[in-house]
């Protein structure tokens, strides 16, 4: 696409996708960051869908950051996997930015939890001294 400015008459060449690009930042949203992965950053996500134990959270959140590596839009990811667009703009900005480490939860405001303490130092009795 050839874009004629005035002020200087140069032609201008511009990528194909320029216009969708200008609609979004037009509307204030913004282009969702570019996901490649390591090969170890693969594995990791990889083994971290499959395990059994992994909680639904981080498999979520890994399942995201892999379809967003394929290439997949914000649109796409969120449809195939329940979830808004923002949600899933959230964990691929911060997976771009921070990498794994962006996957973990920040630390919350407040108090410190203290049940979570209380549970690993409890005693639990064995079935035979019933």
């Amino acid at each position: 696409m050839l874009i004629l400015y005035e002020t200087t008459l140069q032609l201008v060449s511009r990528p194909s996708n320029f216009l969708a690009m200008s609609e979004c930042y037009a509307r204030g949203m913004s282009a969702a960051p570019r996901v490649e992965l390591s090969e170890k950053e693969r594995e990791a996500l990889t083994s971290t869908v499959r395990a059994k134990t992994s909680s639904q959270r981080d498999v979520f959140r890994a399942r995201i950051v892999v379809l967003a590596a394929q290439g997949k839009t914000n649109v796409e990811i969120a449809q195939a996997l329940g979830a808004s667009r923002p949600t899933v703009g959230l964990w691929r900005s911060r997976f771009a930015r921070l990498g794994l480490e962006g996957l973990k939860d920040r630390p919350r405001p407040g108090r410190p939890r203290v049940y979570a303490e209380a549970a690993s130092t409890t005693r639990r009795r064995s079935a035979s001294a019933y």
